[in-house]
Order: C-alpha cells, then structure tokens, then sequence
C-alpha cells in the first residue's frame, strides 16, 4: 500500500464539517478551529472572520495513488570527475655492481634501452661520479624518469660525440655538458 496526500481547500460558510472520502482520497468541508480526526488522521483548520475557512487532507492510504500524486525521482546530478593530473615518474635507483659502467646501465631495459642514454646518469650523479669512466661497486646512482625529450637528444649527442677519452681523467667534453 502506498501513502498519499491529500489537500483540499474550501471556502464557504463554516459549519463546522468536514468528510473524507476513502475511494478518491480527498477532504471536503472545513474544520472550525482545533484539529480534528478524519478517517484515522489529524486534520487541522483555520477560520478568518468565521466564514472561510480551510481543510486539509490527510494521509490516505490508497492502492493506486491519483496521477498527479506520484512522486518522481529526483536526479542529482553527479559531479564531474576532476581532471587526473598527470605526475612526472618517480626516479629509480641502480646499485653498481662489479664490471657495470654508464653504458651497460643505461642499455639494460628496466634502466632506459638504449646506452647512448648514459650520460642523463652521469647528469643526475654528477656530485658522486667525478670522471663518467669510471663508477664503483655499490654505488647507488639515481634514474631519472622524467626526462624531456630534449634532455634525451642531448645526452645522445653527446655520448656519439663525445671523442677520445681515458679512466681517471675528467675529460674537458664531459664538463661542458654537465654546464648544460
């Protein structure tokens, strides 16, 4: 069973009446004063100068509400999603081991792919690693993620360019991309 609410207003001459009709669900009449009990619920009314006066439904229990009883949904709309802001990879680290250099991590897969990448770790130790030759076991060296691309193309140049080098010697090429 489905509750509803009926609403009726009259205005005439108070008498002091009210009915209530179980098959439609409305309240006829008015009500003087006080509330009084129609078909099981409280009713109340107003009177103004004793002659109009106003009723008010009660809560009718009905099988089929009246059409323009029913009560539909209301939609709330859902917030749009905020936007995802993309976040720059976080860095790696790499622990040396014996026989590793520059190249060799950088070439390994879960590093960069490709060993023309070494010197973007040499930029990032720069204040552990003094001469990019030479490395040692146990070191921990930090793998930026979140190179650009043209921090990319600049360290490829540089190690297809780089020359002649030499364990143990700082070379002048190497310094002058670490001022970049």
């Amino acid at each position: 069973m489905k509750k509803t609410l009926a609403l009726a207003v009259t205005v005439g001459l108070v008498s002091g009446c009210a009915s209530f009709d179980r098959n439609s669900g409305l309240v006829a009449g008015a009500i003087i004063g006080g509330a009084t009990e129609i078909g099981g619920t409280a009713a109340g009314g107003a009177v103004v100068g004793g002659v109009i006066g106003a009723a008010l439904g009660s809560l009718a229990e009905k099988s089929e509400p009246a059409a323009s009883m029913v009560r539909k949904p209301i939609v709330v709309p859902e917030k749009a999603a905020e936007p995802e802001v993309q976040k720059a990879p976080a860095d790696d680290t790499y622990t040396v081991v014996r026989g590793d250099n520059l190249w060799t991590i950088s070439a390994k897969e879960s590093i960069y792919g490709n060993p023309y990448q070494w010197p973007l770790i040499y930029k990032a130790n720069r204040d552990q690693i003094r001469d990019a030759d030479l490395i040692y076991p146990d070191q921990v060296l930090t793998i930026k993620r979140d190179s650009s691309q043209s921090d990319i193309d600049a360290a490829v140049a540089h190690a297809r360019t780089r020359g002649a080098w030499s364990m143990g010697t700082v070379e002048q090429v190497d310094l002058d991309y670490l001022a970049k």
